[in-house]
């Protein structure tokens, strides 16, 4: 869900880029499937 997360999570990703790569895709989605 990397890739997926890279996309949906442009702006966030210097903030979710922080805890680790795999953390982004999976943080993006717990983030955006609830407000999507």
């Amino acid at each position: 869900c990397a890739e997926f997360g890279l996309m949906e999570l442009g702006p966030v990703l210097g903030t979710h880029i922080g805890p680790g790569f795999f953390g982004i895709g999976f943080y993006g989605q717990q983030d955006w499937q609830p407000s999507q």
